[in-house]
């Protein structure tokens, strides 16, 4: 008789690590592989938005230096425009865009948030003359400065 006593013994302890062992991987395994989860899921659509800023901002720059070589002359014919870079700024959560355009007197440099359209400096360059203005205080600044804050908005 104390055979059969053993074997009820050994299945209900196996029984046990059995139900334990199911426990462990529905109250904790399982949260923690769907956070896994959700967290990649998470990282893989902020990435997929980054992607869709970045794309955003090439079209808003090359709209901005369609606009900029057709409307940027007040007097005479419209500059030609000679380059237009842009850049998206996470930390400003705007679109820089910099564009530069060739007039018969010299080139001018404008870096601007493409997406209100707002000049934030413009350089203005002859071969006697180089003037910069901070557009956001109106002000004049030094051209050595004003490739500072241009590499600046244009990095970060």
């Amino acid at each position: 008789m104390p055979m059969p006593r053993f074997f009820w013994l050994s299945a209900s302890a196996a029984v046990l690590i059995i139900a334990a062992s199911a426990s462990y991987f529905l109250i904790v395994s399982m949260p923690a592989a769907q956070l896994h989860r959700d967290e990649l899921a998470a990282e893989a659509a902020k990435q997929r938005a980054g992607e869709k800023q970045i794309s955003d901002c090439a079209e808003q720059a090359r709209l901005a230096g369609e606009d900029m070589g057709r409307h940027s002359s007040v007097l005479g014919p419209p500059s030609r425009v000679a380059g237009v870079s842009n850049h998206y700024n996470r930390k400003l959560s705007k679109c820089i865009v910099d564009v530069q355009t060739a007039q018969t007197d010299g080139v001018t440099e404008t870096l601007m948030d493409a997406y209100e359209q707002s000049y934030l400096l413009y350089c203005f360059t002859t071969t006697k003359l180089g003037r910069c203005v901070d557009a956001l205080s109106n002000t004049s600044i030094d051209p050595a400065e004003a490739d500072k804050r241009i590499d600046a908005l244009l990095r970060e």
